[in-house]
């Protein structure tokens, strides 16, 4: 995992929080409710991480700064891309006539062409995030003044260079010239235009400033009706073709300032292999080609509808111009390491509309991590890719559910889920759990649950689960059960259990789980939870345990809870799970007097509190006698119980130790107290073992303990003839 996950939790929050409010707002039904908010949100939230790696100037962090402002730029480009991809709104169709001015016929073209409007769309994009470029500080209000001076300049008509080869141009007004074209011609990419033209007139480039008034197509909008809304006046030019040749050609001329031919290639719609400029990369080179194809299809658009006059085709351009999808081939040999980085990956398959095989091809890159067979990968080195491939998938399955695999959205939501677990991001779990099918959220949520044991965490979680409109009850029903499932490895009877006084871990865990169902209120699900515990403990002699659970939690006050819901849902009176948990409680009930009297036995020092330590033991005795006679009796022989096997098993387990105990603590008190009567009374509990009412001499076989009990007797017999 990647090294700067901590630093970077809070925006995993930050980007959880704007997933949190809306499915809030969702439950609630809100009329305004637009989805794209929530890429914008997420757009602010990847700028402001970005000014701020920016304006702390540490040069360790200029890897996370490329990556939020990438990220930046992605969700920009969703939110423009996708929105207009989704958007069922009708524009109102053009009524195209012959006297209607250029603008109309590729305004018609835009309406009826989606590819070309996403290529608009795309341009748009790329300008207003090619970043605005600083003002150089060397910019002259007059042009060639240095040249003017000594007199190597006649005129100042600045085509006069090119006219003139012998005029010659002192060394610092080629380097003012060199520095205004540069911050000129980012100045266009930005799409400054406006910016650009104050530039040319303050600089003193009027013959710049003169070719930007070609850019616009002419358009009256008193002719024009269709484009009263968007032109107040009559502007721009009518041969526009022959501006666009004419501004070709001049960016051909190899006296040009390589700054100022690139200005006129862009303006012209040319390719950028054209270009005698170094330093570009992987988003300004996809913008000029995004601008020739602009160019090249509204052009041949116009000439395929008798727009365009022979007379200004005056010198050959081309016709034909790579597809996006060439382009973006073109970039990545071009620019291999540019073209690699995965945000850039991801924003190549929102440009060409391809998102759903990134998608594939990244849960398959997360079976990989998972099967063992990748472990350097970069889904999961760097968190913030698959943060955003889940954000991703989140969004397109709310704006264009059809869009998303919804095995691939599984993946991607269960990983992250998993991501975030194992940093202790809880707060945000049941966030993007929520975006899950519903059999997949109790499956998923209940997984998480099973592992969280503060109470702090476990109410919080109950909170925003809540708040979200989670189905608790549901999953943790599934979170006791997966609970159970996942521990029952730890319970396997064997044919020789011996009672325990250890808790483990499995045992606390296992308790865990149980106390979700209390916690919350599930009092009929906890009854049916509290007795299956009852049950895997009890059968496998973790008396211990079962008391620790019983002890923490008030079982009289669960039961009339648990009553209560009974009668709001008008079940029958017969209850046989009260009396089955009544029955535990009483069995531990009895080894705590147990425990009471052998701790009093110890203490007796003197005759003085003999008799009362004689009537403790037979209030002992007396409730073993009742409870080996009674427990579980009347369940294991109804037949509405179920699995009444177990709780015979239980039975005959419990039932013969107790009886040896009483022998054995009779024997005992026989010897401490000097009253030879319990000897006799420990010889008679064998009239109660063998007697055919209750055949407790059959859970005495059933244990193996019968011949144990035999000989315990035969002892004591020998002892009392004695």
């Amino acid at each position: 995992m990647d090294v700067d996950f901590n630093r970077s939790q809070e925006t995993h929050l930050k980007f959880g929080q704007i997933l949190k409010e809306y499915q809030a707002r969702v439950l609630s039904d809100e009329a305004s409710l637009d989805p794209f908010s929530i890429v914008q949100d997420f757009r602010s939230i990847a700028g402001e991480e970005a000014l701020e790696i920016a304006e702390s100037g540490e040069e360790n962090d200029n890897e996370q700064f490329q990556n939020w402002e990438l990220e930046a730029k992605f969700w920009d480009l969703v939110g423009l891309l996708v929105e207009y991809r989704t958007s069922e709104t009708v524009d109102k169709d053009i009524n195209v006539h012959s006297y209607n001015s250029n603008v109309v016929f590729q305004k018609q073209l835009l309406q009826s062409n989606k590819g070309i409007y996403e290529i608009w769309l795309i341009k748009s994009w790329l300008e207003a995030n090619i970043g605005i470029p600083e003002r150089p500080s060397s910019l002259c209000t007059t042009k060639w003044s240095s040249s003017m001076i000594a007199g190597t300049v006649k005129s100042m008509d600045s085509d006069s260079i090119l006219r003139d080869p012998t005029t010659n141009l002192q060394p610092d007004d080629r380097q003012n010239d060199h520095a205004f074209f540069v911050y000129a011609f980012r100045l266009l990419l930005a799409g400054q235009f406006e910016k650009l033209t104050e530039e040319c007139e303050f600089t003193d480039n009027l013959t710049l400033n003169l070719i930007l008034r070609g850019m616009e197509s002419y358009v009256d909008p008193n002719v024009d009706t269709d484009m009263t809304d968007e032109y107040a006046s009559q502007q721009g030019i009518k041969k526009h073709a022959l501006w666009r040749r004419s501004v070709y050609a001049l960016s051909q001329d190899p006296l040009l300032d390589p700054y100022e031919a690139a200005i006129y290639t862009y303006l012209s719609g040319d390719s950028p292999t054209n270009l005698r400029i170094d330093g570009l990369d992987w988003e300004t080179e996809l913008l000029i080609y995004v601008n020739q194809i602009w160019n090249v299809t509204m052009e041949n658009y116009l000439i395929e509808h008798g727009r365009v006059d022979n007379d200004e085709l005056i010198t050959d351009m081309d016709t034909a111009c790579p597809s996006l999808s060439q382009v973006l081939n073109i970039l990545a040999a071009k620019y291999p390491d540019e073209s690699e980085h995965p945000i850039r990956v991801l924003t190549a398959s929102v440009l060409l509309n391809t998102i759903e095989p990134v998608m594939k091809s990244s849960t398959d890159m997360l079976l990989d991590v998972i099967k063992g067979r990748d472990e350097d990968n970069a889904l999961f080195n760097e968190s913030y890719l698959l943060r955003i491939l889940t954000n991703l998938t989140i969004f397109l399955d709310i704006v264009s559910p059809d869009t998303i695999d919804i095995s691939n959205k599984s993946k991607l939501l269960t990983s992250y889920i998993s991501l975030l677990s194992y940093y202790g991001l809880y707060d945000v779990i049941p966030v993007f759990v929520s975006f899950l099918s519903q059999e997949e959220i109790v499956e998923t949520y209940s997984f998480f649950l099973t592992n969280l044991i503060d109470p702090n965490l476990r109410q919080k979680q109950m909170e925003i689960s809540k708040y979200l409109g989670l189905p608790i009850a549901n999953i943790l029903r599934r979170t006791a059960q997966r609970i159970f499932e996942e521990t029952d490895q730890y319970y396997i009877v064997d044919s020789d259990i011996e009672l325990t006084n250890e808790v483990s871990e499995v045992d606390q865990r296992l308790m865990n789980g149980v106390e979700w169902l209390i916690e919350n209120g599930l009092y009929t699900d906890s009854i049916d939870t509290i007795i299956a515990l009852s049950r895997r403990f009890l059968i496998n002699g973790k008396v211990k345990a079962l008391e620790l659970f019983v002890d923490n939690h008030d079982v009289p006050n669960l039961l009339k809870e648990y009553q209560l819901e009974r009668l709001s849902s008008q079940e029958e009176d017969h209850d046989l799970k009260t009396t089955e948990l009544l029955q535990y409680t009483s069995l531990l009930s009895t080894f705590k007097k147990q425990e009471e009297w052998v701790k009093s036995s110890q203490l007796f020092n003197t005759e003085s509190n003999l008799r009362s330590l004689i009537k403790q033991f037979k209030g002992f005795s007396n409730t073993i006698i009742k409870l080996v006679t009674t427990f579980l009796v009347d369940l294991i022989d109804n037949e509405e119980v179920n699995d009444s096997d177990v709780l015979y098993e239980i039975r005959a387990l419990y039932t013969p130790f107790l009886i040896m105990e009483l022998h054995n603590n009779l024997i005992s008190a026989s010897e401490n107290l000097k009253v030879s009567t319990f000897v006799q009374e420990a010889i008679d509990l064998s009239i109660l073992v063998a007697n055919e009412t209750d055949k407790i001499y059959l859970l005495f076989q059933s244990n193996g303990k019968l011949t144990t009990y035999l000989q315990m007797v035969a002892k004591a017999s020998a002892l009392f003839g004695r």
